[in-house]
């Protein structure tokens, strides 16, 4: 059996592949094959790796590749008991990189080993520095907190390690931290093993700096490992201090004042990308970090503002006496027909089911217009509410009962020809469960009343381009482009058959809140202002409401409206 399988990605790698190539054929003491793996290179890289000899390319999509998913690609080909990951811009620093790289794993607790990178001769002064201040020359026994981890530039595995967990093919970067981290939580050991060296450095534009430490960021933080780096205090004491030590290490030498003007621009790249990447803005090209921070500082401040100024609006209420109580405006406007914007649809109807019924509003005002209406809820306490509210207003025929939207409803098939299901789907991780068990209950040819919020009015794409969450409501699951909601419906099994917008979304509405509690016919028209600017510009609606039929169904129930 061979000892070891070297898998190498590559994607436009002609500058180096030929000698890499070269150097790993002339290895000794080992059995070993090499496999590459090449995503999509459109330069001579392809063309080199054939005319090697012994060498297996395989060629996958470049739209296909995350390093992850190349490295596994290689493996799954591979017959070695060991399996050897090499950068194809890391060169073997002599005949035996390859034998000193597996010596380790005669302890059969070692997972993997990771080998020595030293920077090429044209490295620049600061990675340099960095390479071999880091990477020293004893052999160590790696821990979680190790300043030195396990890197597929220049490491090795063994198989059955691989084969009880592949590398994570959706991590855009640092698939083998995750990797190394997971074993040693299991118990596994790795060596860092300083004579398999490697010549291995780069010397990138900012450009580059800030995409690779982007990407970085946005891995470690996704696997939970050093997201305390990431701190803003730590990243500006980084560019000061880091960018003054840059600065001195160029001086020391009269070869290196070239790269003065690198020190600031080189750290200054670093740290956006950590903090960009860190806080999930998005990644642009070109990048444009400068203007995204700003933006998102600037909108972290104003929906602080807005915010607080909405919690204020109950109290101003109070203070101005137009209630005794702290409540927000809006409980005090006159009762506005746009909330049963639905109410044509149910007239004439037998039974409606209102799904997620609150304290019960739209359920009991549906029952001015049905035979019989049941509301449900998880939340005991709002059906409570519900029930005091119903007999408040006299209505004997709507029933609420304790039941979870998430779950198979408690009602026979083809109970009801009316389903109200407002604000409701966007909270659910079992949406087609939810849509099939709505279609179950309705009478052939019923109606689904439903509304969900828009992810893409503009306000929120700004807050997206800042990395900022965007959802109206931290308790949402998922928002909806209207042609998404259609397409989840649509799986579901319904058709819709009427669209509609509900109110503009605007960053003032802790303004519209506060200074309305002051005046409630001001108030007023700042509603009316809402529901009349979304019909100039329905894009950027808050939400979506819906009428929609079981799709295949002959026939039409009279409740349909």
């Amino acid at each position: 059996m061979l000892q070891a399988s070297i898998i190498i990605r590559t994607r436009n790698e002609e500058r180096h592949i030929g000698e890499v190539l070269a150097r790993v054929r002339a290895q000794r003491r080992v059995a070993f094959e090499i496999i590459v793996v090449d995503s999509g290179s459109t330069d001579a890289t392809p063309g080199i790796v054939r005319k090697a000899p012994e060498v297996r390319l395989i060629e996958i999509p470049a739209a296909t590749f995350t390093y992850g998913r190349a490295l596994n690609v290689g493996m799954r080909e591979a017959k070695g008991s060991i399996l050897v990951s090499l950068s194809a811009h890391a060169i073997p620093f002599d005949k035996d990189w390859l034998a000193n790289l597996l010596k380790p794993f005669a302890d059969p607790d070692v997972c993997a080993v990771v080998g020595k990178p030293l920077p090429h001769p044209d490295c620049n002064p600061f990675d340099r520095r960095g390479l071999l201040r880091r990477y020293g020359t004893e052999r160590l026994y790696l821990h979680v907190d190790s300043p030195i981890m396990y890197q597929n530039a220049n490491g090795a595995i063994r198989r059955a390690d691989w084969e009880t967990l592949p590398f994570d093919e959706d991590l855009p970067y640092s698939e083998d931290l995750a990797w190394a981290l997971e074993r040693l939580r299991a118990g596994r050991r790795i060596v860092y093993e300083p004579s398999a060296a490697v010549y291995h450095s780069h010397n990138e534009t900012s450009d580059e700096l800030y995409s690779r430490f982007y990407n970085e960021s946005a891995a470690r933080v996704r696997i939970g490992a050093g997201v305390e780096r990431y701190r803003v205090s730590r990243l500006l004491w980084d560019v000061l201090a880091g960018g003054a030590y840059d600065k001195w290490t160029a001086l020391r030498r009269v070869s290196t004042w070239r790269h003065l003007l690198d020190a600031p621009r080189r750290r200054i790249a670093i740290n956006l990308g950590r903090y960009a990447g860190s806080r999930g803005i998005p990644k642009l090209s070109p990048p444009r970090p400068g203007r995204q921070i700003l933006l998102r500082a600037g909108l972290v401040v104003f929906d602080k503002i807005s915010a607080n100024l909405q919690r204020l609006a109950p109290h101003v209420v109070k203070l101005t006496r137009k209630h005794i109580e702290a409540i927000h405006p809006k409980h005090l406007l006159r009762d506005n027909q746009e909330h049963y914007w639905y109410d044509a649809h149910l007239r004439g109807a037998r039974r409606v089911l209102d799904i997620g019924c609150n304290q019960g509003m739209h359920a009991i005002n549906a029952a001015a217009h049905a035979q019989e209406v049941v509301g449900i809820d998880r939340d005991e306490q709002l059906l409570y509410v519900a029930n005091f509210n119903a007999k408040w207003d006299g209505r004997k025929n709507v029933t609420f009962v304790a039941a979870d939207a998430d779950r198979l409803l408690p009602f026979a098939d083809a109970s009801f020809d009316v389903v109200m299901a407002f604000d409701v789907i966007e909270h659910l991780d079992l949406r087609q469960l939810f849509l099939s068990e709505i279609r179950r209950v309705l009478v052939p040819g019923g109606t689904l009343l439903l509304s969900a919020p828009n992810s893409e009015t503009g306000y929120k794409r700004l807050k997206k381009m800042a990395g900022l969450r965007y959802y109206c409501d931290p308790t949402h699951v998922v928002e909806y482009t209207l042609d998404e909601l259609r397409d989840e419906c649509r799986r579901g099994g319904f058709a819709d058959r009427e669209v509609a917008p509900v109110v503009i979304d605007s960053p003032f509405y802790g303004f519209f809140d506060f200074f309305g509690a002051f005046s409630l016919p001001l108030y007023e028209r700042f509603e009316q202002y809402k529901r009349t600017a979304v019909k100039h510009r329905p894009q950027d609606t808050t939400g979506f409401r819906m009428v929609l039929t079981r799709a295949g169904d002959d026939s039409r129930a009279p409740s349909a409206g």
